[in-house]
């Protein structure tokens, strides 16, 4: 029979050994987001992700999946469709999602980058960016006007780590396990990150214990205006 990784079970364990996803990709050293991303997957596919697992959490992964039941019907649902434009990321890039510039912070919406997307966008005139993972993301929200403004389409680099002062989306865990996010002005404070809007009259800063930070990506440009240097 076939069975599928329970995400359930994946933190039921996680609870048992007083861990959340943050501090058990910590110590099993494995990308965050890519702890968070299993809670949509058949079955996890580095066998040093498994291992992990396994020693960390005193489980079987096989104990982590549950059965799932065959379509008797043999109906399926019809499988994506392939984006056969021909794109060149190095001057194109996927939009994956929206990502919250107002009061609230909602979930960002993340495909496998740079894989299948039904919009992609051109890169600002002059802009040079090599990460290969790099996406974008419409705005939502006034927290970020004048500059950002609702609407909007920024460019996200994964592979690079903003700093003090620029502007990122963060990735931040969610009240219920989940993932939120938003794109703000980050300062480091210690043990906290400060995030900032631009619409600070309306938007007074929000201080964020780093415990809950998954990542924080550098927005390397908008449409059409720059941040700082690459």
């Amino acid at each position: 029979m076939k069975k599928k990784f329970s995400n359930d079970l994946f933190l039921d364990a996680l609870f048992r050994n007083h861990l959340n996803r943050n501090s058990f990709a910590e110590l099993a050293k494995i990308p965050k987001m890519t702890v968070y991303g299993w809670d949509d997957v058949d079955h996890i596919k580095k066998r040093e992700h498994i291992e992990a697992i396994e020693r960390i959490l005193g489980v079987k992964y096989e104990d982590l999946c549950v059965p799932v039941e065959e379509n008797l019907t043999n109906t399926r649902l019809p499988e994506p469709e392939e984006d056969k434009e021909n794109h060149d990321h190095k001057a194109e890039w996927p939009v994956v999602g929206t990502s919250a510039a107002g009061p609230q912070l909602s979930a960002v919406e993340l495909s496998d980058y740079p894989g299948v997307a039904d919009r992609w966008e051109a890169m600002p005139a002059g802009i040079k960016c090599p990460d290969p993972n790099g996406f974008a993301l419409v705005i939502v929200g006034d927290s970020m006007t004048p500059r950002l403004p609702d609407g909007c389409i920024v460019f996200v680099a994964p592979n690079i780590q903003p700093v003090n002062g620029q502007v990122a989306l963060v990735i931040i865990e969610g009240r219920a396990g989940g993932r939120e996010s938003c794109v703000k002005v980050i300062y480091d404070e210690g043990d906290n990150l400060r995030l900032h809007s631009y619409n600070e009259d309306k938007y007074p800063d929000k201080i964020i214990p780093k415990k809950y930070i998954i990542a924080t990506y550098k927005v390397v440009a908008f449409k059409y205006m720059v941040f700082g240097e690459m």
